[in-house]
């Protein structure tokens, strides 16, 4: 009967610790969930498509725009893109709509200017300086907006034939053959 007792009590131990253990990885995994909306002034702007927040605690975060891509390092308009970038945001408050978390642990996300209406995401796309990323996409209108920049010529559309980000990464592994565009 002691020994019947003691398997008892290791079972019972070991079920109580498998569901605190559990119940402990769910509340880590649930708490290191990106918060919903971040908010803090741009200090700096990467490229056309990423910048830095500074939050009121001091913290950086690095946010992606979603639902867009910036022209990369070596194609032509990667500074003018990050250029209109810089000039929406750098500097300014702004609040971003956390959509994900992207593999490099970037925020992707929505980003609005205190005080405008429209995000830096979709003005970037209507000045031609972005492209409609379909792939990772949740708002179609960004596809209209990315046909009326093409359509009336703007920014990277004044090119005859430009390449989209996606396809120049996959020509250009690691910047191969990489030489900066003045553009």
């Amino acid at each position: 009967m002691g020994r019947a007792r003691t398997v008892f009590s290791f079972f019972i131990a070991g079920t109580v610790a498998l569901f605190f253990g559990l119940s402990a990885l769910a509340s880590a995994r649930d708490g290191a969930r990106a918060p919903a909306t971040l908010a803090g002034r741009v200090v700096r702007v990467a490229d056309g498509d990423t910048l830095t927040l500074r939050d009121e605690r001091g913290t950086n975060t690095v946010v992606r725009l979603a639902e867009i891509d910036a022209p990369e390092h070596c194609q032509p308009f990667n500074r003018r893109s990050r250029a209109s970038l810089a000039e929406l945001a750098l500097g300014r408050r702004v609040t971003v709509e956390v959509l994900d978390t992207d593999r490099y642990g970037r925020s992707v996300g929505r980003v609005t200017v205190e005080g405008e209406s429209e995000t830096v995401n979709r003005i970037q796309i209507r000045r031609g300086l972005a492209w409609f990323y379909a792939r990772y996409a949740r708002d179609e209108s960004l596809r209209t907006l990315a046909r009326e920049a093409a359509r009336a010529g703007a920014g990277l559309w004044a090119e005859k034939d430009p390449t989209p980000p996606w396809l120049w990464r996959r020509q250009h592994p690691r910047g191969t053959g990489c030489r900066p565009s003045g553009g």
